[in-house]
């Protein structure tokens, strides 16, 4: 592979490809009706999950129609076991600092019974269910399934969209320079998310506002994604800790803190983006 200068055929296709297939398969979703809302529709769901293989599918389009690349540029091997271990215990305690620090400054108070979880299950059924468990049950049992089952499945998903992202734009973008090459992913990461966006995902009522600060995230966040990716040469590292994040922010915490402006605390806003920036630039400089 040819890192002295921009492959822009290669960008350029795995871009449209990336944006084409998703754009459209969520618009259909969107014109029928489909929104983001605490307990969306099955179908949706599936199909937004599906979605998340779409930058692999594009990748293999690119590399074998366009670029006719091998797949050994994509660094799709396992590597040693110990940094998985590591990041499965990092991660969620970023996420338990960016939840206490929320508590902290008064942005969202946590919810122990779990008030609004259970009412929206409730609302949901449409009938009356029986008598719930203990709260303090409830919660052991999301415990569990966010920290133990939850990050596993959420992997699989997340190596498909790694394997485009990591595996093969972020090489691409290198040539420009790591600060040019990780600005510019973010933003196209947090751009291809653009009409989930619009419907409410992560930032309910914010459209325009929350697109600018879900780049900000996919920026911040990336800088560690990045950087765990280019030393391990692992996108499948990648891949496990991007359903790490995922099985965070889709478990526990939001359940817990169901009331916090996600603009500003939270995993997706100030709050959440200045820890995730802190420890991309940790990473960084521990591995310079």
């Amino acid at each position: 592979m040819n890192m002295t200068r921009l492959d822009r055929k290669g960008i350029l296709s795995y871009i449209a490809v990336t944006f084409t297939i998703t754009y459209a398969v969520e618009g259909v979703l969107i014109a029928s009706g489909f929104r983001i809302t605490r307990l969306p529709a099955y179908y949706g769901q599936l199909m937004i999950a599906a979605v998340m293989w779409v930058p692999a599918l594009a990748t293999w389009l690119t590399i074998k129609f366009v670029t006719r690349e091998g797949l050994a540029i994509l660094n799709l091997r396992f590597g040693s076991w110990k940094p998985y271990l590591h990041t499965a215990l990092l991660v969620p305690l970023c996420f338990a600092i960016i939840y206490a620090l929320t508590w902290l400054f008064g942005l969202g108070k946590p919810d122990w019974q779990l008030t609004q979880f259970l009412a929206a299950i409730r609302e949901t059924a449409g009938t009356a269910l029986p008598p719930t468990p203990p709260a303090a049950y409830i919660l052991l049992g999301l415990f569990a399934a966010t920290f133990v089952a939850a990050p596993f499945i959420n992997a699989l998903f997340g190596l498909g969209e790694e394997i485009g992202w990591r595996g093969y734009l972020l090489p691409k973008l290198l040539t420009l320079g790591k600060p040019k090459a990780y600005l510019l992913l973010g933003v196209i990461w947090g751009l291809w998310h653009l009409p989930l966006i619009a419907i409410g995902f992560t930032y309910p009522g914010q459209p325009v506002l929350g697109i600018l600060a879900f780049m900000a995230l996919t920026t911040a966040f990336g800088i560690y994604l990045n950087e765990l990716t280019l030393r391990r040469r692992s996108t499948i590292l990648a891949g496990w800790v991007h359903g790490l994040f995922n099985s965070q922010k889709l478990g526990i915490w939001t359940l817990i803190f169901p009331s916090v402006d996600p603009l500003v605390g939270g995993y997706a806003g100030i709050v959440g983006i200045a820890v995730w920036l802190a420890l991309g630039l940790w990473e960084s400089r521990r591995h310079q």
